[in-house]
């Protein structure tokens, strides 16, 4: 298992205010779930995994191995701008 170092460097960090955004064009919508938070931003690690559960206590497991400075907030809605060569090999 890595570092919460390790993790973070592999994480890319989204504005809250900017994820909330409603967008234009393909969205994913990731409605009522718990986001692993770190200076006011959600968390995406590697390449676009959101860091987030629909359970408070799973979402919270995950953030105290992982990333055990960050917090666990709930977000009604996030919206992610998609591709769908994002989903093809």
């Amino acid at each position: 298992m890595s570092t919460p170092t390790e993790y973070l460097a592999k994480c890319k960090k989204v504005p809250i205010i900017e994820a909330t955004k409603p967008r234009d064009g393909l969205t994913m919508i990731y409605a009522d779930c718990w986001w692993t938070v770190i200076d006011e931003c959600i968390l995406y690690h590697g390449h676009g995994s959101p860091q987030c559960n629909g359970s408070e206590e799973f979402a919270r497991r995950i953030k105290d191995k992982l990333c055990p400075d960050a917090d666990v907030r709930h977000i009604a809605f996030v919206f992610q701008p998609t591709r769908p060569r994002d989903w093809c090999d």
